[in-house]
């Protein structure tokens, strides 16, 4: 497998996390997005 030499940005939106009371499930939801544009890239 090749490695890809471009870099993703990805904005997200505050209000994506902003109902979530703790820093831990931010956090988890951050990274679960990350996850997912890792996969579809």
């Amino acid at each position: 497998m090749q490695r890809r030499d471009c870099k993703l940005a990805v904005a997200i939106p505050v209000s994506i996390i902003s109902d979530i009371p703790h820093l831990r499930e931010k956090t988890l939801e951050i990274g679960l997005i990350g996850r997912a544009a890792a996969i579809f890239r």
